[in-house]
């Protein structure tokens, strides 16, 4: 799944950002092969990060919607992006981690990729 902006409401577009750490996260939980998560409690670890994204877009105000929409929106993804680097990397794992979309562009061609 991308993160792509919308012209979504604020509410809808942390949702939409909310739902990549979620996927992430089941992802991980489905096939990560460490069933210890680092000797972390995984469940509780989508509540923590999620919450953090929601926390940090209550955050920000906008003093102008329709100028800043756009600058908005990519500011929600790369909060969502950020939070889920943490995420994968609270595994310790070098081989775990998330690509941006420039970096997952390039390797696409290499048929890669892989969880755990």
């Amino acid at each position: 799944s991308s993160l792509q902006p919308s012209s979504s409401s604020s509410s809808s577009q942390a949702k939409q950002q909310s739902n990549v750490i979620e996927e992430v996260w089941t992802l991980i939980d489905k096939y990560y092969i460490d069933r210890t998560f680092n000797n972390q409690e995984w469940s509780t670890i989508q509540s923590k990060y999620t919450s953090r994204l929601t926390s940090s877009n209550s955050n920000s105000i906008s003093m102008n919607i329709k100028d800043n929409i756009n600058n908005n929106n990519n500011n929600e993804e790369e909060e969502a992006m950020k939070l889920t680097t943490q995420m994968v990397q609270s595994l310790g794992d070098k081989y775990s981690r998330i690509l941006d979309k420039e970096a997952y562009t390039k390797i696409q061609k290499f048929d890669l990729i892989g969880v755990g």
